[in-house]
């Protein structure tokens, strides 16, 4: 491959037990299943090994491949929130995110300013001032960093691209900038390490209750055909927007009204800022501008959604309301689709309502059982996860919490595997952007022992598990990325010993898929 990476020879390969996993699966008989590895399942196995219980915890594609991995990267309160009067959920969110940050290693996640411009009439402007000085005020001693109005004059020194028009000054507030993917993953590994059984890659097919109570589940190992029965006294349905697809509550499950948001990926030296910028769409909803290390990440959209939530692709209509969004915040900045080094689409499993759209519903979520040992969590936020798996587990009825779990005591450092495959957002993306626009000596190195660290610890199975969540892509329409699929594609094949045509084969899976994501994008 002339001009690519130099990809050693591999001595030793240490595939995963995965066919271990598979034959517990069905040897166990679990206090509880969890079906869906985003992360609420994820943080649900968590607590109930946690707990002492045997759980399962299965994922027909990959872990954080839905919705948990397409998220806006933020640990936040919602300060909208506080206009819908949903008090109780701001002040649950703020407490958890400041939990986060005071547990999880500072690579994972950190705070950072917030710019929110004060514009429009007067009254406006005065509710998110007063919006803002109640979110702070609710955060009490757990608040990021200081809020401070700010002139003109400052915002504009701050943020010269920021359209002037009608601009009276601002308000900076914090919040957190998360990797959504390794919170995902580092909350299997807890799991498994808890004494969990997990597994990628397996898909419930069928459920029925045993006559002497319980369920048996009839599942499917989708990368070789086996066939699985699994049974367990309790199931839990954390399978988000695919919620009902296989159902397990005879009664009392939640309604939901998937939304699909989108997100728009650029260059940061297209915008060099170095604080969040909130901007108001048409519909009055916000719209985040993130700087992310190089790159910089913009959403969402918030849309009802009927499809199969695995097929949500950025269209036109999403498109065209981000960008309006976008020049109109920034009129003298020519942000162009052919300049998007990355599009992605996640659909939100949120709690059906009387609300005329997706925007307005809550954000809350719901636990609900029968007297068969069905539980199913629905609705929540990336940042109260933990909580909501914590009142899933009370509804199970499986044990008492050990002494710790207050929550006060243990520390969520990342283990070991995770802190090598599961890369911190900043490093990850910062990785492969290099290998794209400018690799320095070690990278095409670094790059190998990252995937083979994925393959052996990070149960990654196929080149969109390595790629796109154990390193995190979010650069992947720039020209080169082919060179780096395929290099992680050779090293992949060492490891498992594919043969030239199954490396290609892999190869074309995944740019076709990544083809079909990007097929509502014009030229620009």
């Amino acid at each position: 491959m002339s001009g690519g990476p130099v990809v050693p020879e591999i001595s030793a390969s240490a595939s995963p037990p995965r066919s271990q996993r598979l034959a517990r699966l069905e040897d166990v008989r679990f206090d509880a299943v969890v079906v869906g590895g985003g992360i609420t399942g994820a943080a649900v196995a968590a607590e109930t090994a946690r707990r002492g219980a045997s759980v399962a915890l299965i994922e027909r594609d990959d872990f954080a491949a839905g919705a948990s991995g397409h998220t806006s990267k933020l640990l936040h309160g919602g300060l909208r929130y506080l206009a819908q009067g949903r008090v109780r959920l701001v002040r649950e969110a703020l407490r958890e995110r400041a939990y986060l940050l005071r547990q999880l290693d500072p690579t994972w996640v950190h705070p950072i300013p917030f710019l929110l411009p004060l514009d429009g009439d007067l009254g406006s402007r005065l509710r998110n001032r007063f919006g803002t000085w109640l979110y702070e005020r609710i955060a009490g001693r757990q608040r990021l960093g200081p809020r401070r109005v700010l002139s003109r004059t400052d915002v504009l020194g701050m943020v010269p691209a920021l359209n002037p028009e009608g601009l009276r000054g601002g308000v900076l507030y914090w919040e957190a900038i998360v990797d959504d993917v390794a919170l995902t993953l580092f909350r299997v590994e807890l799991a498994e390490r808890a004494g969990a059984v997990v597994a990628n890659h397996v898909e419930v097919l069928s459920s029925r209750s045993e006559s002497g109570g319980g369920y048996r589940l009839g599942a499917r190992d989708t990368l070789s055909g086996q066939s699985l029965s699994i049974r367990a006294r309790r199931v839990v349905d954390a399978t988000g927007a695919w919620m009902g697809r296989v159902s397990f509550l005879a009664q009392n499950a939640p309604r939901l009204m998937p939304a699909k948001g989108i997100h728009l990926v650029f260059r940061r030296e297209k915008l060099p800022i170095e604080v969040a910028v909130v901007l108001t769409g048409p519909d009055a909803r916000p719209t985040f501008v993130l700087p992310a290390g190089s790159l910089l990440i913009v959403g969402t959209t918030d849309t009802a959604y009927g499809g199969d939530p695995a097929e949500a692709i950025s269209e036109p209509p999403d498109l065209d309301y981000l960008f309006r969004i976008l020049h109109k915040g920034f009129p003298s900045v020519s942000f162009r689709e052919s300049e998007l080094v990355d599009v992605y689409a996640g659909v939100r499993p949120l709690l059906a309502g009387s609300a005329a759209s997706t925007s307005e519903l809550s954000r809350e979520d719901v636990e609900a059982s029968d007297l068969r040992g069905a539980v199913a969590v629905a609705g929540g936020k990336l940042t109260t996860h933990r909580v909501m798996a914590a009142r899933a587990v009370e509804l199970m009825a499986l044990s008492e919490p050990p002494p710790s779990a207050s929550g006060s005591g243990s520390s969520l450092r990342p283990p070991p595997s995770l802190a090598q495959g599961a890369l911190p957002m900043s490093e990850g993306t910062e990785l492969l952007a290099r290998l794209v626009r400018g690799p320095r000596p070690d990278d095409w190195t670094d790059l190998r022992r990252r995937v083979i660290s994925a393959l052996t610890d990070g149960q990654a199975e196929s080149l969109e598990d390595i790629i796109d969540r154990r390193l995190h892509a979010l650069n992947r329409r720039e020209a080169g990325f082919e060179t780096v699929v395929r290099a992680v594609a050779a090293v992949a094949g060492d490891v498992r010993g594919w043969s030239e045509r199954i490396r290609e084969e892999s190869v074309e899976r995944y740019l076709e898929r990544r083809a079909r994501e990007y097929s509502g994008l014009g030229a620009g």
